[in-house]
């Protein structure tokens, strides 16, 4: 989740068309999507190298750390800066996961 002046907020999550790319991968046939998405594998996977991923690590960097993450839902109704955002989860006795935000227009928003 992220907010910005533009009074807006952003739920970002993995994207599911990416997650079932990686799922399908073969060792033999996916060595580019391998390197583009070495950070998100487990360092047990059988799709990286027998020698470890050493030679992937030189190639970290933010956008392979945030590779397949796509904005799912921009959520408009603030009029002003959106300062602070809560997540109350099911953890809290409720059936569902609530967003709680709050902004410089002096008004919470509850969303579902």
């Amino acid at each position: 989740v992220a907010t910005g002046e533009d009074s807006n907020i952003y739920v970002w999550g993995f994207d599911d068309e990416a997650a079932t790319v990686l799922q399908r991968m073969q060792p033999s046939t996916s060595e580019n999507l391998v390197q583009k998405y070495f950070i998100l594998l487990s360092p047990q996977s059988q799709l990286l190298p027998k020698n470890g991923n050493s030679q992937f690590e030189d190639r970290d960097s933010v956008t392979n750390r945030v590779a397949g993450f796509i904005c799912k839902n921009v959520l408009v109704g603030h009029n002003s800066c959106v300062t602070s955002v809560m997540v109350v989860g099911q953890e809290a006795g409720y059936d569902r996961t609530y967003l709680v935000s709050g902004g410089w227009d002096r008004r919470l928003l509850i969303w579902d």
